[in-house]
């Protein structure tokens, strides 16, 4: 029973999660899901379709983990042939009969049974295509392996599988470890990023000094240590972010009181002035009105005199006159 939940597993794992057909040219995320590669572009191209903001990131349809393209400056159409072939597909192939898949893309009507496999290419071929790829030279340092030595434990595929692809050079292994950045890479970028570092080693000779130094145990330990001073951290910065809106809080009620304060004394202090003003202005008002009669009476009385002096000085004689 253990036996049949496991072969089913397997063959679970051999599936890619959106077409649920077997893996071709099966991809891994960072999330370590893995789906076929025009499986995955389709959907990358399909969510890129449904924003129209700048499509940066997109997210895994297994577990919604945000994924980031490993080259930002290649266009979304490609972001799924930049991500590292999965070894996860291959668990269990050397359980069935497997055509060549190279005898596949060729247009040759022949097509032989898989005897090999090529851990770099991750491709099975037949005995013919295998010898081709060995002495192209371009492949002839790939290892070819016989798939009858993966036996009946679906595990060894994965073991005959020495590194990742480089996600930057196609058909690139990581072979390299770059102690001055701390990061691997393969031939190709230790000759064009890595020219200058004097501690480049071989990822072979680095390994043993690697794991003294990277010790699963203190890593973990480190880790927990790490996460409760982030939960320390998280606990202050909601505290702080608390007391800091409690204190914009009070700031605001204390603004809108003194606001109110203020409004009551300029309301005052116009109602004040604006009575002042009026009866200042009566008063004024007044008086002007008096002078302006009495100016009136002035204008209309010497007007009186001028047209007197005329008659008498017109029709009067002199004795009348003085």
């Amino acid at each position: 029973m253990a036996k049949s939940i496991i072969d089913s597993s397997f063959k679970h794992e051999q599936r890619c999660p959106i077409c649920l057909s077997e893996f071709t040219s099966p991809r891994q995320l960072p999330c370590l899901h893995s789906f076929c590669e025009h499986c995955l572009q389709d959907y990358i191209t399909k969510m890129a379709s449904r924003t129209d903001k700048a499509f940066v990131e997109f997210m895994c349809s297994v577990c919604r983990a945000v994924i980031k393209p490993a080259n930002k400056e290649k266009p979304e159409s490609e972001w799924a042939s930049l991500f590292p072939n999965s070894p996860l597909p291959l668990v269990g192939k050397s359980k069935v009969e497997r055509s060549c898949e190279i005898c596949l893309n060729s247009s040759d009507r022949f097509i032989n049974q898989a005897k090999k496999f090529c851990s770099v290419c991750e491709e099975f071929m037949c005995d013919n295509c295998a010898a081709c790829h060995q002495n192209m030279r371009m492949t002839k340092s790939h290892e070819i392996i016989a798939t009858e030595k993966f036996g009946n434990n679906p595990e060894n595929s994965i073991k005959f599988r020495e590194g990742f692809g480089c996600p930057e050079h196609d058909n690139e292994e990581i072979k390299f470890y770059c102690r001055s950045h701390e990061t691997s890479c393969c031939g190709t970028c230790s000759f064009l990023h890595h020219k200058t570092c004097q501690n480049v080693l071989e990822l072979k000779q680095s390994l043993p000094g690697l794991m003294k130094v990277m010790n699963p145990h203190k890593i973990i330990e480190q880790l927990r240590k790490l996460e409760n001073h982030l939960k320390v951290v998280l606990d202050m910065n909601e505290e702080n972010i608390g007391v800091l809106g409690s204190y914009v809080n009070s700031i605001s009620t204390e603004i809108g009181q003194i606001r109110k304060k203020l409004n009551a004394i300029l309301d005052n202090i116009e109602k004040t002035v604006t009575l002042e003003g009026n009866r200042i202005y009566k008063e004024w008002l007044i008086r002007k009105q008096k002078q302006n009669q009495q100016c009136q009476s002035l204008i209309n009385a010497i007007r009186n005199s001028q047209a007197l002096l005329e008659t008498v000085d017109q029709y009067g004689s002199e004795t009348k006159n003085f």
